[in-house]
């Protein structure tokens, strides 16, 4: 299972930046959505838009950096 916690667009609108995490092997997970990349946009682009925004995919790791923060301050 995948989540996306964030996305984050260009103010050109020419890439989104689409932060993702997953419970376990989160980087099967990112290979996949990078493979999916073309599929994905060009559903995108069924949507009525002017420009169709180039994905890329980061796992978003704040929940590991949050963690070890918490076991620092302790």
């Amino acid at each position: 299972m995948v989540s996306i916690s964030e996305v984050i667009v260009s103010s050109e609108f020419s890439y989104a930046t689409v932060y993702i995490s997953s419970l376990e092997h989160e980087d099967d997970a990112l290979a996949f959505l990078n493979r999916q990349t073309k599929r994905l946009q060009s559903k995108l682009g069924q949507l009525y838009r002017k420009r169709i925004p180039e994905l890329r995919f980061r796992l978003d790791n704040r929940g590991n950096t949050g963690s070890r923060m918490d076991e620092l301050l302790r």
